[in-house]
């Protein structure tokens, strides 16, 4: 009955998929991984036929979880990633995370190298869909190592450019730093579209609205949504990174200033500043009375600026050698 099903066209299998589900529940004896067959190849109908909501439910509503012993774990797994999967495409976060989440407590047992990556792709996407970057990226940047088992070398690219990208959107934080370090050190970075972006918030340099639009223009409408504060995710990351440059720079710094450098009216800036500082982001407290911002000192200041000292030696040295080994004739004639 499942071969049979298989081999149809999609809309035939719309058609008749649902027919025979009835007709194993109306036996007393079911075939549980037959059963699955078929549902399967029904949910991958509704979803060519772009229903994807039909197409998770028809999957979901076999509750797997009772009967894994009979289907397999694999089987299991494959099913609760399927259903995040349609989900995702139905737009409907919430039951994608419930569905991955559910995948995430047995994927350690699972060896199947190919269900492992879609799992890791789908929970990637979950997370961008819900707006937590950093784990996306981290999930991305994974996925994209060479020689990632399972993942084909052409499509290594496309996910460590989603990589830069989550990164960038990242609020600041331990996970964000980690992410820039790994991403700025990786060779293959250096030839994706938004390098350029990438490496100023690095090395902290200050960032304009305006260096940041063709970046914006490729984001996916989940990406350019609004925070409470009416910024865009975008916008928010920018003035969070622009804030923990100002911090290194300055000790003490005028709203006025403060307004011009991050491009925002007076009263934005200083509920973000306010907002930064609950959250823990920057170590600063604000003074109504002069109208100004303090930035306190902190003792990774000066591990960040000898990290970024040591690049910068042994981008030096990697230049001397390079040079030497293309030029070797060079040290005698400059000793001559």
């Amino acid at each position: 009955m499942a071969t049979g099903l298989e081999k149809l066209p999609k809309e035939k299998t719309a058609e008749f998929g649902p027919k025979f589900l009835d007709l194993i529940a109306s036996k007393t004896l079911t075939n549980e991984k037959n059963e699955y067959r078929i549902r399967k190849a029904l949910a991958a109908a509704y979803s060519y036929m772009e229903e994807p909501s039909q197409a998770a439910r028809v999957l979901a509503s076999m509750h797997l979880d009772q009967i894994k012993d009979k289907v397999g774990v694999s089987t299991l797994v494959e099913a609760y990633v399927a259903i995040s999967d349609y989900y995702l495409d139905a737009q409907n976060n919430a039951d994608a995370y419930s569905y991955i989440a559910k995948a995430a407590k047995f994927i350690d047992e699972i060896d199947d190298i190919a269900i492992v990556c879609k799992y890791k792709y789908c929970y990637a996407q979950v997370h961008d869909a819900n707006l937590k970057f950093g784990q996306a990226a981290s999930l991305y940047y994974e996925l994209s190592q060479k020689g990632s088992v399972g993942v084909p070398e052409e499509e290594t690219k496309a996910f460590l450019e989603k990589a830069v990208i989550c990164t960038i959107l990242a609020p600041p934080g331990t996970q964000r730093s980690r992410l820039l370090t790994m991403l700025y050190k990786d060779d293959r970075t250096r030839i994706t579209p938004h390098f350029n972006l990438l490496e100023k918030m690095y090395l902290e340099r200050l960032i304009k609205m305006e260096e940041v639009k063709k970046f914006e223009e490729e984001l996916k409408p989940h990406q350019k949504g609004k925070t409470l504060e009416d910024y865009t995710v975008l916008q928010r990351a920018v003035h969070e990174h622009n804030v923990l440059a100002l911090s290194k720079i300055y000790t003490n710094i005028s709203f006025d200033q403060l307004t011009k450098l991050l491009q925002v009216s007076p009263d934005k800036a200083e509920l973000l500043m306010a907002s930064m500082i609950g959250e823990g982001k920057v170590k600063a407290h604000i003074s109504q009375a002069d109208e100004f911002v303090y930035f306190e000192a902190e003792k990774e200041m000066i591990q960040r600026f000898n990290e970024l000292i040591s690049n910068l030696c042994e981008g030096v040295n990697q230049l001397i050698q390079e040079t030497s080994q293309k030029y070797p004739n060079l040290e005698a004639i400059a000793k001559s």
